[in-house]
């Protein structure tokens, strides 16, 4: 009789779990919301209803009326239910009553999810109007929205305007494509990702349709080479999973002669594709800081200079101009000037372009995109003069009008919070300036960075679209939380489970912030990493040179 009793023990667990488990089935929360204002929802529904913040919902009231919404915030709520007694006798231990278990008692515990919302538009048969504030409800029965429903939102809020399909909606089936605005760029934008989130690939996908759906200008500043096959064309496959992907290649062919990739002379095939930068195109504070020179500290030398430089007039001129002209002149200023510019080695860097050579400000009507490929330069000052020098020309040409999408890659190297030296400083400047006032004249800026605390604090926080895409880091998803303070936080946090090539998008560039994974490129890839083959198997058999 004693060695049936575990047996009969466990019996009574078990009948204690289902009956558990009944009462709590039978208490769970069934998926309700309700509405006091017609813009925003609460809703509560059971742990395993598919729901996810940022996802989209549909909304049925109690008199017919439909609505599509996007969740915004989702948490798991715990709360004690009633208290539940078995007793433990001969008909439920299955046997004589041993003594051992006479009465259970225990808690129900009820989980479920609860969370807000915000609502989108109301359905009316196959249209999605807009929202109407008053649109009151309450418990209203909520099933998930279809990608169809996903589709209609996108594309109807959109009507009328260039889009982007640079991907798919993380939703549902992931059929819906992911539509950006493309007049929302006209609006400064920050593209932020850890490394291996695919925020190289992800950037080149949208460079690829910002080309290709509208008509603005695109200067790249690329320093890891990663845009100089933009003008490329991938190989065509067969199991594209973009069905335009035939018509998109086919008007891509159109604008591939406007793609212009500018190298250092050490890595250009030709003349005309070297990168390089005229002295005479910076402006005089530039020129100076590029000498090193301070205005009150080298009064005598910048005197010189300057006198000098205005001596040139309005003639293109390089800084070997400038040291034949000191080594004309027999004054120690002069000859101070001479051995400064000597000694810095200023006058080698390959940046320079020579009097009869092209400079990247000379390229004005020949090209739609132009990748300036400072990755080659040696020095870091080199890159500096080239970002410098680029910004400072978009701004003084401001007065045309023409918009101009301003590309900078790790622009944290570009603008950063804290300037290592004189010719980051200016440029960080110049970005403010762009950042600050720039729209007006068409010039936009599109930044691309890692770290978005490494940034300069002036330039981001006048960003009004964000791409954010894997974050592991709590201080940066903490720091992007305070300058694009209209992204909810709950969305903000979900970067930290994004998988290669998911982002979170906010601003003017989508009708509301969107969730999407980024399609195929049709370009090649510039830059790639260098491959983990030293992980294979074999790897380890090899033997030590």
């Amino acid at each position: 009789m004693e060695t049936d009793m575990p047996d009969r023990a466990a019996g009574f667990r078990d009948r204690m779990i289902r009956a558990r488990r009944k009462v709590q089935d039978e208490l769970q929360a069934f998926p309700l919301a309700y509405s006091t204002d017609g813009r925003t929802f609460a809703w509560q529904t059971p742990v395993t209803f598919d729901i996810t913040a940022g996802g989209y919902i549909r909304i049925e009231t109690r008199d017919g009326a439909q609505f599509l919404g996007r969740v915004v915030t989702k948490d798991v709520v715990t709360r004690e239910g009633p208290e539940i007694g078995l007793q433990g006798d001969e008909s439920l231990l299955g046997g004589e009553d041993v003594g051992q278990v006479s009465h259970m008692a225990f808690r129900v515990v009820l989980r479920y999810l609860e969370g807000t919302g915000n609502i989108l538009g109301r359905f009316d048969g196959d249209t999605l109007l807009e929202r109407r504030d008053g649109d009151r409800f309450e418990d209203a029965v909520l099933s998930p929205a279809t990608d169809a429903d996903v589709e209609k939102y996108l594309r109807e809020r959109l009507t009328g305007r260039a889009t982007l399909d640079i991907g798919k909606v993380n939703h549902g089936n992931r059929s819906a494509p992911a539509l950006l605005n493309a007049a929302g760029f006209n609006r400064h934008t920050f593209l932020c990702g850890q490394s291996g989130s695919g925020k190289t690939y992800s950037l080149g996908v949208m460079l690829e349709r910002i080309l290709l759906e509208t008509s603005i200008r695109v200067v790249i500043v690329d320093p890891n080479s990663d845009y100089v096959r933009l003008g490329e064309l991938r190989p065509a496959h067969a199991a594209s999973s973009h069905p335009q992907e035939a018509s998109m290649r086919s008007r891509y062919e159109a604008i591939r002669s406007g793609i212009r990739v500018l190298r250092p002379k050490v890595d250009a095939a030709s003349e005309s594709e070297t990168l390089r930068i005229r002295f005479s195109n910076l402006g005089r504070a530039a020129q100076g800081i590029v000498l090193g020179l301070d205005p009150l500290r080298d009064r005598g030398e910048y005197n010189v200079f300057r006198s000098l430089a205005d001596r040139m007039g309005d003639r293109p001129y390089g800084l070997e101009e400038i040291l034949a002209a000191v080594s004309s002149e027999f004054s120690a200023e002069h000859r101070d000037l001479g051995l400064r510019i000597e000694n810095l080695g200023v006058a080698a860097w390959d940046v320079w372009a020579g009097a009869d050579q092209a400079a990247v400000i000379d390229h004005r009507d020949d090209w739609r995109a132009m990748v300036l490929d400072v990755g080659g330069f040696t020095s870091q000052q080199e890159k500096s003069v080239v970002a410098m020098a680029v910004l400072e020309a978009v701004w003084r040409l401001r007065g045309n009008r023409e918009p101009v999408l301003i590309v900078i890659d790790e622009a944290h190297n570009v603008c950063p919070a804290e300037p290592q030296d004189a010719l980051q400083a200016t440029a960080t400047d110049h970005a403010i300036r762009i950042a600050a006032e720039g729209r007006k004249f068409g010039l936009h800026l599109l930044l691309a960075s890692q770290r978005p605390d490494k940034l300069d604090r002036n330039v981001l926080s006048q960003c009004d679209n964000l791409v954010l895409m894997r974050m592991n880091s709590r201080d940066d998803i903490g720091h992007l939380e305070s300058i694009f303070s209209f992204v909810p936080p709950s969305l903000l946090a979900q970067s930290t489970t994004f998988v290669q090539g998911e982002s979170l998008i906010a601003g003017k560039i989508v009708p509301s912030p969107l969730l999407a994974r980024f399609g195929t490129r049709i370009t090649q890839e510039g830059g790639s990493d260098v491959p983990a083959t030293w992980a294979s198997p074999e790897s380890g058999h090899r033997q030590q040179p």
